[in-house]
């Protein structure tokens, strides 16, 4: 299921990072960059259309805006890192309309995870650290300029989504909002997304069902209809469709579940 992710797209100087054992992540799209650096094994890292093998010792960088996911078959160690461009912003004005077709290169100098991992760091240190990535990636990787600015299309595409999902949107609102012809905008969604833009945004309202769900005492009538669904019958459709449970089940298996915890 792909995901908008906001909370990594608003926030000034936004960083977090993380280590992990065997990497796997759904398609996401934010405005943050992404850096992945492999110690041990292989993740496959899909940018857009593009699927890339990351072998140990080798980092990927995925700039603003672009699509990506990560998937580990056997076995992989890694060190993943998510930062607002303005620590970087000399760097990010440079590639503003830019793109990378093989963003993969290997880590010459790989203290800069040591340094973005040091308690206390002052944000002068980390701004040290996230330069020598995006030096050592400028001078391992090329870049080209976008054809007909396809990122922010689909990245103005989905704010856009995650702005109006819970109201009766349609596609030809979306076009008349970016000002693209109906009909190269829904290829175009199609292409990228791989699903129908009403597929998409019922993922949104599903996900945010969810959170009603747990979290409101509200009927399940009241939530069908807060999430943007005209019926009833249409919100319990697609509500199992995604979840695999009707939404009177799922509340059921939460709260027993949290209940059980106390």
């Amino acid at each position: 299921m792909f995901k908008y992710e906001r909370h990594r797209s608003d926030k000034a100087e936004y960083l977090y990072h993380q280590f992990d054992t065997n990497l796997c992540f759904q398609p996401h799209l934010h405005r943050s960059f992404e850096f992945v650096y492999v110690e041990e094994g292989e993740i496959e890292v899909q940018i857009g259309n593009c699927r890339h093998i990351l072998k140990g010792g080798y980092a990927a960088l995925i700039l603003p805006g672009q699509i990506h996911a990560y998937h580990t078959a056997e076995f992989s160690r890694s060190y993943l890192c998510v930062f607002s461009y303005d620590f970087v912003y000399d760097f990010y004005s440079s590639i503003i309309g830019k793109f990378s077709p093989n963003p993969i290169f290997r880590l010459e100098t790989p203290y800069c995870i040591a340094l973005l991992n040091t308690p206390g760091i002052n944000r002068f240190r980390i701004k040290e650290a996230l330069y020598s990535i995006v030096g050592q990636f400028l001078s391992n990787c090329t870049l080209q300029n976008i054809e007909n600015n396809e990122i922010n299309i689909l990245e103005n595409a989905v704010s856009f989504i995650q702005e109006h999902f819970c109201e009766p949107v349609t596609l030809k609102d979306l076009s008349n909002a970016l000002g693209y012809h109906y009909n190269y905008l829904s290829a175009y969604l199609n292409e990228q997304l791989g699903m129908h833009f009403s597929d998409f945004i019922n993922l949104y309202r599903i996900d945010y069902a969810c959170e009603l769900l747990e979290q409101s005492d509200l009927t399940i009538t009241q939530i069908a209809y807060k999430c943007g669904f005209n019926t009833i019958r249409s919100f319990n459709r697609n509500f199992k469709k995604i979840r695999n449970f009707s939404p009177q089940d799922y509340r059921k298996i939460k709260r027993s579940t949290e209940s059980n915890l106390l």
